[in-house]
């Protein structure tokens, strides 16, 4: 997933220069399998989206979220470093990580 398409970079471009936010979602799926997934979510959306996840019955992340990329466990070096690359994403911002149930 580090090698991002030509649709994704124009989704890094526009969400660097729109209301949206990059995050890092640890997830686990309905197996118990442990994933991440870097999405973009619209910031009028946000604080819905965090009260979802507070609720703890798990959460629809297609309606809050353009997922960007995901996979099993946690991301590669390789991933991390196209997202930082390709959208300034910050892993060192602990703000930028969300933990939850899928």
């Amino acid at each position: 997933m580090a090698d991002l398409s030509h649709t994704d970079r124009q989704l890094a471009e526009a969400t660097l220069n729109s209301g949206k936010a990059l995050m890092l979602l640890d997830v686990v799926n309905d197996a118990g399998e442990p994933g991440y997934l870097y999405v973009s979510i619209r910031l009028n959306m946000l604080k819905e989206f965090e009260e979802e996840i507070q609720r703890g019955q798990g959460v629809d992340v297609d309606k809050y979220c353009h997922v960007i990329a995901s996979g099993h466990g946690t991301p590669t070096a390789e991933v991390k470093q196209a997202m930082e690359e390709e959208y300034g994403f910050d892993h060192a911002q602990e703000k930028n990580k969300i933990q939850f149930s899928a």
